[in-house]
């Protein structure tokens, strides 16, 4: 499915997609490989990275926001 968003952390050191998929993919772009993915309720339409690249925003079609950690799929905070 096409990816819809993307953002890529401030030292360039991972990149973020999102799709129609509902699929949030956190790529190492080096390796060309997901380091983790995380599914949401809807497809994903929006992504943010935090200034200091530790957190990312999830905009999805539904109007929902998530706010996630870089380090792994778990949401911080869920929104809608």
């Amino acid at each position: 499915l096409p990816v819809l968003a993307a953002a890529a952390g401030p030292d360039g050191k991972f990149v973020i997609t999102g799709g129609a998929d509902r699929t949030v993919r956190c790529w190492d772009p080096e390796a060309g490989k997901p380091l983790w993915t995380w599914t949401g309720k809807s497809a994903v339409c929006g992504l943010a990275v935090r200034p200091g690249g530790t957190e990312i925003a999830v905009g999805t079609a539904d109007g929902g926001l998530s706010i996630l950690n870089v380090g792994g799929a778990e949401p911080k905070e869920v929104f809608g």
